[in-house]
């Protein structure tokens, strides 16, 4: 696991701020779960551990919920697993020797990524 660090903007965005303060924190300990492209395993019950350590009482799954709401994260399944994406990853976190990630990016992202390479190659052909 790397160390990560905040930015101070990210607590007065206003994104941010329109989330619970308990959302708020999960989203913070996301940050520092994630791997370097911002993505981890869904599994509510370590990251509950990691956020919350003892905090039984804590319901990690409506807080999850709550932060793909407001489209800070992106919940995706791929065959049988879950994973949790940070939205705007790379925002928050600047990476000096990133690795790949272990895990599969959501269809979402991926026609996400086509469709702005798309868009880049027809700007491109358009100036010739």
């Amino acid at each position: 696991m790397r160390i990560r660090t905040m930015k101070p903007e990210f607590f007065s965005d206003p994104a941010i701020g329109r989330v619970s303060i308990p959302a708020r924190l999960l989203l913070l300990s996301l940050l520092t779960q994630a791997d370097d492209e911002g993505r981890l395993r869904h599994n509510h019950l370590q990251i509950r551990a990691a956020a919350f350590a003892e905090q039984d009482e804590v319901d990690v799954p409506a807080l999850l919920r709550e932060l793909e709401q407001a489209g800070r994260i992106h919940l995706y399944q791929v065959d049988d697993e879950r994973f949790v994406a940070v939205h705007n990853f790379n925002r928050h976190q600047n990476i000096n020797r990133p690795r790949p990630s272990a895990y599969p990016r959501s269809e979402e992202h991926t026609s996400e990524l086509q469709s702005h390479s798309d868009l880049v190659c027809r700007l491109l052909l358009e100036k010739k």
